[in-house]
């Protein structure tokens, strides 16, 4: 699912209609974002993993799925630019064309908050939280 997602917000780009071109900067590595990254940047991980409801049986799984945005400056501007880009997050994530993988459940918007930068940091950022179902597969 994380890979689907990654694709998913890859599309974000002002050539495609959205606010910012955040696609071009989206990893899995979060400890990884170049600090040279023009733009804002997208980090995609795993948060949590938990059992499923129990009418999905005992084999299903409720994964939540964690979302860093970040984008450079500080000021009143940049935090502007950072309500743009959960904007373009949550409408990437709502297309309804994406196909995710078999066994699994579209992601949901469960919460988005800001986080805040260390003292001296140049940046303002956004922790955007989604869940979804899986069935994982046996082997």
């Amino acid at each position: 699912m994380i890979e689907t997602v990654v694709s998913v917000l890859s599309d974000i780009q002002v050539a495609n209609g959205y606010n910012t071109d955040a696609g071009l900067n989206v990893t899995k590595e979060p400890a990884q974002v170049p600090s040279e990254a023009n733009g804002p940047v997208l980090a995609v991980v795993m948060d949590t993993l938990q059992p499923g409801s129990p009418a999905g049986g005992t084999t299903t799984r409720n994964q939540v799925i964690v979302i860093f945005a970040k984008i450079a400056g500080n000021d009143e501007i940049a935090q502007l630019n950072l309500h743009a880009l959960i904007d373009d997050v949550e409408q990437a994530m709502a297309k309804k064309a994406v196909p995710y993988p078999p066994q699994t459940t579209r992601p949901k918007f469960l919460s988005a908050q800001n986080i805040a930068a260390a003292d001296g940091l140049d940046w303002v950022g956004a922790e955007i939280r989604y869940t979804g179902g899986y069935i994982p597969v046996t082997r």
